[in-house]
């Protein structure tokens, strides 16, 4: 999310205007992190380092790169594989020796004119390697975007959400989850919630800003909806408020608030 995804200023959907005009095409940000990340593959760290690169790239997530000095180049080993980008350059991919960790990282060797001087610069598919850390913290999903955030606020609108034309959920002590690039998110208590018409399902989904979310079916009037719904429980950050509340997808749930329907976000 946050600068080049979504709704940021600089996403394929900006919410806002400049008062200049807007790159049409991808925009990429180079800029230095304060945190120290580390990488971990097969239990050996491979690279460590007070203050990555973060590059912010037009519909993609944040990637961090590590200066190649903070990188054990013994314990990687060319691929191979390249890959070619418009706007960096070619990429060339690298292997962890004596393991079955194939292109774990890769790195601009001849970056192109315009890009970021990314050269001497490798970055990790965060997938494949064992574990990574931001600080002394264990990376979770993906690294936390500086220009994202969550906030919620217990708010008094009426909120009602329906399958089948069954009422399965109605509150007016709802809490309002606003996201960078995301709209907002209407929870319910438990309290407010017909757990009779929920089943739960096998979907976890992943979030470094709110933890995992764990998904539920919804079933009312005849009808039923696969993962209708959302709650989170092991929570991070300010989503700490709402532990063990629901979300209904307003694209699959009839979700009303305030005697207007949510369109489909």
């Amino acid at each position: 999310m946050a600068l080049t995804l979504g709704t940021g200023p600089f996403g394929k959907q900006a919410a806002g205007t400049f008062n200049f005009e807007r790159p049409d095409g991808t925009v990429i940000y180079w800029e230095d992190s304060p945190k120290r990340f580390r990488i971990e593959i097969g239990g050996r760290t491979v690279a460590d380092n007070r203050g990555v690169k973060l590059l912010h790239e037009t519909g993609h997530l944040m990637q961090l790169y590590f200066p190649r000095e903070d990188v054990k180049m013994d314990l990687l080993k060319t691929s191979g594989k390249t890959t070619q980008c418009p706007h960096k350059g070619d990429a060339s991919y690298y292997s962890m020796t004596g393991s079955a960790v194939d292109n774990v990282a890769w790195s601009y060797e001849e970056p192109l004119a315009h890009a970021p001087p990314m050269k001497d610069y490798l970055t990790f598919d965060l997938e494949k390697v064992g574990d990574w850390f931001e600080e002394e913290e264990r990376g979770y999903a993906h690294p936390r975007d500086p220009y994202h955030r969550v906030d919620v606020a217990m708010t008094s609108r009426h909120v009602v959400a329906r399958v089948g034309r069954e009422i399965v959920a109605e509150t007016g002590r709802p809490a309002m989850l606003f996201e960078t690039s995301l709209p907002p998110r209407y929870y319910f208590s438990p309290d407010d919630v017909r757990s009779d018409h929920l089943e739960k399902s096998e979907t976890v989904t992943d979030c470094p800003y709110k933890g995992p979310a764990q998904h539920w079916h919804a079933e009312a009037g005849g009808e039923r909806i696969e993962d209708a719904a959302w709650s989170l429980a092991d929570l991070i950050g300010d989503a700490t408020k709402i532990v063990g509340w629901f979300c209904f997808y307003p694209g699959k749930v009839e979700t009303e608030v305030d005697g207007e329907i949510l369109a489909d976000q």
